[in-house]
């Protein structure tokens, strides 16, 4: 049986840009900036999985047939992802490694009883696995010394002649299906190829030519990386790549800007992330900020705002620039090799059936008005966030409440969430404000919208994408996920934005991951009215209704709806896209 050589899974170091060492002492003027030049600190980076689905499931079984190289690479793939468990990430409930199956094909019905049986969310299924090699030979000219003199050679004494050469190629597969046990069906199916080689020459005395055996080893040690890839994030090192200060950071937070990269040296990222973010707030014209900003979202793996974030530094900065060019060419070249792994799952489903979530279960929820639109203003949402959020802490939610939310701020909100929910018995965001459609993409809106002329002005100015938001609440794995949205208001965009696919209201959703409940005050593409008195009609009714005792929260929403219809004349009408599995009881009966 062949050997796997271990790998680590967030050791190696991967430097994506010339990296700037923040505790330097000598600046140095480099196109019109000044960075310092030392070895950088090494932060962790969160790589994405190459499937999403299959990095939703907190808990797998390894199972392998009975050939010797799948039960290998099993072993090989669990022991990276222990490292997700015990060491980067408390990621993992619980692996387990499965006995092997003596069959050349591992079926469903075999993946179901082993989820069963170590009682996990999905299963990993490792068969038809194989190596090979071959070899081909060549002639090269070289230029070589005719003397066979060492070092270096007299230009007088180096001649051509032709060598003869070797190319051992070798190859490793798997073929690898994962099976989730939620509604009992295969998420991620492929056959997996790791390739190696080498090109040794006559003469070559400092390379040492690998057997084809060898490079089978080599391969086979990096199937297992690449399953484990395929199906889970992984955690690197990676330098430390921020700017100082420009001129767009006035002297007053200057201080404030430099404590934050204090944080950066000291490997507290996620705190320097966050006083990032509040700057941010009030310094969207920096390029030095809006950089550091992407690089704080790309360490997040949120690529899709980190590659937002590098183009808009990219235009702020005027010109080309190393750092900032070279990691928004490294975000978007992983975009279009895995763009499924560019978010957490969408699919996910680790909702038990029957969940009764009592008052003692962990809830968390986010709460969100926004009303004071540079453009466009609205009367009832800060109104709306202010009485759920009362309704919700009475309820037993650990409720973060905001008002007139920035672009910056929204996305640091749903992070901060979307961290809160793991392991939550229930997580409910609330939203009320303006959203837009296009293209079948919902946006929710933030306050700062006065420079928004478009859809992709939306994007890049800090919309957020609604599968975005349903993407990492379904990653962090709560047992049951409420999305509730008072925001089919009118679109607050120029008129000659419908003119290229901006619509009024939300688009209709597909069927989402189980365990989730996504509640729209209105029908897709319709608006809703922001209310007459002091609340909307929508969060008027939910408010009177979601505290009922014993009441599964399918129920309230039809009840919720029915109540809308009636106080609108029937110009309104709520509607839900529901996957909840069994009933979800926020108010126990008395």
């Amino acid at each position: 049986m062949r050997m796997l050589t271990r790998i680590s899974l967030g050791l190696a170091a991967a430097c994506l840009a010339a990296c700037t060492n923040m505790s330097g002492s000598n600046p140095l003027e480099v196109l019109g900036r000044k960075i310092n030049l030392g070895l950088a600190t090494e932060v962790p980076f969160l790589v994405p999985a190459r499937n999403a689905d299959a990095a939703a499931l907190r808990s797998l079984t390894i199972v392998s047939s009975g050939q010797p190289l799948t039960q290998e690479v099993g072993g090989e793939v669990e022991a990276l992802l222990l490292k997700l468990k015990i060491q980067e990430k408390d990621y993992y409930e619980k692996l387990k490694h499965g006995d092997p199956i003596p069959i050349a094909q591992l079926s469903e019905n075999n993946l179901d009883e082993m989820g069963r049986r170590h009682a996990t969310a999905g299963v990993v299924g490792l068969s038809r696995a194989r190596t090979g090699s071959s070899v081909s030979t060549s002639r090269e000219e070289r230029t070589v010394c005719a003397t066979n003199k060492t070092g270096k050679c007299p230009k007088d004494q180096q001649v051509q002649r032709t060598v003869s050469c070797r190319t051992t190629q070798a190859s490793a597969s798997v073929h690898a299906r994962v099976f989730r046990m939620s509604d009992r069906k295969t998420i991620f199916v492929d056959t997996l190829t790791a390739n190696t080689s080498q090109h040794v020459c006559d003469g070559d005395n400092y390379t040492e030519a690998l057997t084809a055996q060898q490079l089978e080893a080599q391969a086979a040690g990096q199937l297992a990386k690449l399953v484990a890839q395929s199906v889970a994030p992984s955690f690197e090192l990676r330098p430390l790549d921020l700017k100082a200060a420009d001129a767009k950071v006035p002297p007053a937070r200057l201080a404030d800007f430099n404590a934050a990269l204090n944080f950066a040296k000291a490997k507290r990222l996620d705190e320097a992330c966050t006083r990032f973010g509040e700057l941010y707030d009030d310094l969207k014209e920096s390029a030095a900020l809006t950089y550091n900003m992407g690089f704080c979202e790309e360490s997040r793996g949120d690529l899709l705002r980190a590659s937002q974030s590098y183009r808009r530094a990219s235009e702020l900065n005027g010109g080309p620039d190393l750092a900032i060019d070279d990691h928004l060419r490294q975000v978007e070249l992983q975009l279009r090799q895995s763009p499924a792994g560019a978010l957490p799952a969408m699919n996910g489903g680790g909702t038990l059936p029957n969940l009764d979530a009592k008052s003692t279960g962990k809830r968390v929820a986010l709460v969100i008005g926004n009303a004071r639109y540079e453009v466009k203003a609205l009367t009832n949402p800060v109104n709306d966030a202010q009485l759920m959020t009362s309704k919700l802490k009475r309820m037993g939610f650990d409720v973060t409440h905001a008002e007139n939310v920035n672009g910056a701020r929204l996305g640091s909100l749903v992070n901060d969430f979307s961290a809160r929910s793991k392991r939550a018995d229930v997580a409910l965001f609330f939203y009320a404000g303006h959203a837009i459609q296009a293209d079948g993409d919902n946006l929710l809106m933030p306050v700062d919208n006065k420079k928004m002329q478009s859809i992709e002005d939306v994007r890049e100015q800090g919309g957020l994408p609604l599968g975005l938001l349903l993407a990492k609440l379904d990653a962090a794995g709560a047992r049951a996920r409420l999305v509730i949205l008072d925001a089919c208001r009118n679109n607050p965009l120029p008129a000659t934005s419908r003119a290229i696919g901006v619509g009024d209201g939300l688009s209709a959703l597909p069927k989402p991951a189980s365990g989730s409940l996504i509640a729209f005050s209105t029908e897709p593409g319709r608006t809703a009215e922001d209310g007459v008195g002091k609340n909307s009609l929508f969060t008027k009714a939910l408010a009177n209704l979601i505290t009922t005792p014993g009441m599964p929260v399918e129920q309230v929403f039809k009840r919720v709806r029915e109540d809308v219809i009636r106080d609108s004349n029937n110009k309104q009408r709520p509607t839900e896209a529901n996957s909840l599995a069994g009933d979800l009881i926020l108010v126990p009966a008395k």
